[in-house]
């Protein structure tokens, strides 16, 4: 039968450090039934605190947790490990009253084998606030499913342990482990996440970035500055950063990364949380899915593949085909400049309502949104590098801060227009996008002349 380490744990909350201190462990005895309650109590703290230590040692892998002032933790080495401290928690406070049904009469030490306590399911030590405690095993269950096989250190007998309680130290340990990649971005916490970035051989595939600090809209930094579509953000990239993290443990604390490629990761997401930045390094392929790590954490985990194709999707396909998205509440002047027509207008939003004036005369509000969002819809056809022909239309948009945007419009073959941003040719649209923003802004003039 293999023996757990009987040790106590000095924890400190600020620094972990391993004691071996067996001789302090006053160790189960049979004298420690209730025979009034027909129980054998393994446990009978008043109180989840008075344990401070939890080893458990499951067909080779071994897990000690610590308990100290409701505070818990996993303690491994020198370092604190990433932990799922609700989850221990809940743990702690599962186990410091642990009955034992019954007491096997005919059954003994010598029959290891016939209950699976010769190779047992788990070992488990669990250490007191006073330097006592106690070790027991569990093996098989029994035929009826309704108990577990258990012998206690320092007693000749076997026992009966509940299925429920037995199980709380049979379940994959990992999920002890904290295995989210950066802090949770559910609900109004998406408001911290204030940069994303993704790297790829060390080079920056795309960079988004907030407007300002307090949760503005996403623009697009690197390659290119860009406003993009915020719903579209949302849906392909958004969403999934909400949920990302480990499916499931793969390693604590490798010695050596190159099996699963993050000694030289295929790419790199950072991400700026809260004034924090946190860089997560995505590995290689299994079946499973993708390796990945957090920077200076000691995790390595799985990451499902459903939902990683973001790391595979260029700025366009992240950003979306908009080529604008515009909130009205941010821009303070539009100026549309044609051939055929010149429209600069200064807004403001007061009380709910838009006021757009073209020099002092207020344009229509209904008429004036209805062509704001028009140009918000235009849409980009794909990239574009080379020459353009003539000048079909510029947009200047200023906006609150003193930034401004500049779109220009430029004629090209087969009914196509290059697209300038800030003086950058980056796309290609539609020609008949921009000849029907002309129209309309040329109506619009004219209803406001009239």
């Amino acid at each position: 039968m293999r023996q757990p380490k009987k040790r106590m744990l000095a924890l400190g909350l600020l620094t972990v450090v391993c004691f071996v201190a067996t001789a302090l462990l006053k160790f189960w005895h049979p004298e420690q039934v209730q025979e009034k309650q027909e129980l054998y109590m393994l446990t009978s703290y008043q109180d989840y605190r008075q344990v401070v230590v939890a080893q458990i040692v499951q067909r080779g892998q071994e897990l000690t947790l610590g308990n100290v002032n409701g505070e818990t933790l996993i303690v491994g080495g020198e370092q604190k490990l990433p932990a799922n401290q609700p989850e221990i928690l809940k743990f702690f406070q599962s186990i410091y009253a642990l009955p034992l049904e019954e007491r096997l009469a005919e059954a003994s030490l010598g029959d290891l084998a016939e209950y699976g306590l010769d190779e047992p399911s788990a070992v488990v030590t669990l250490a007191d606030i006073n330097d006592g405690g106690v070790s027991f095993s569990l093996g098989n269950q029994t035929p009826d499913q309704k108990y577990y096989y258990c012998s206690v250190d320092g007693a000749g007998d076997i026992y009966l342990m509940a299925a429920d309680q037995a199980e709380l130290f049979l379940r994959p340990l990992e999920q002890f482990y904290d295995l989210s990649l950066y802090p949770s971005l559910a609900g109004e916490e998406l408001s911290k996440l204030t940069e994303v970035e993704l790297l790829a051989d060390g080079e920056i595939c795309w960079h988004l970035g907030r407007e300002e600090a307090d949760g503005a809209d996403f623009i697009l930094l690197e390659p290119v500055e860009l406003r993009v579509s915020q719903e579209h953000l949302e849906q392909t990239l958004l969403e999934e950063l909400k949920v990302l993290q480990g499916s499931h443990l793969v390693e604590v604390d490798p010695a050596d990364l190159s099996p699963y490629g993050l000694d030289v990761p295929r790419k790199v997401l950072r991400l700026q949380i809260a004034g924090s930045e946190y860089q997560v390094l995505l590995g290689s392929e299994s079946e499973e899915g993708v390796y990945a790590m957090a920077l200076d954490r000691k995790l390595v985990v799985s990451l499902k593949t459903e939902g990683l194709g973001f790391l595979d999707s260029g700025y366009m396909e992240i950003c979306g085909s908009q080529l604008m998205d515009y909130n009205i509440h941010r821009v303070v002047s539009l100026n549309f400049e044609s051939e055929e027509v010149f429209l600069p207008c200064e807004l403001a939003v007061e009380e709910n309502q838009v006021h757009a004036r073209v020099e002092g005369t207020e344009l229509e509000e209904e008429a004036f949104l209805a062509f704001f969002e028009k140009m918000n819809l235009l849409s980009m056809g794909g990239g574009y590098e080379g020459e353009a022909g003539a000048l079909l239309l510029r947009l200047t948009y200023g906006l609150t801060g003193g930034d401004s945007q500049v779109y220009e419009f430029y004629e090209l073959e087969d009914r196509q227009c290059a697209v300038a941003v800030n003086g950058r040719l980056l796309f290609w649209c539609y020609r008949s996008q921009v000849e029907e923003l002309i129209l309309q802004a040329t109506e619009l003039l004219e209803a406001e002349q009239s």
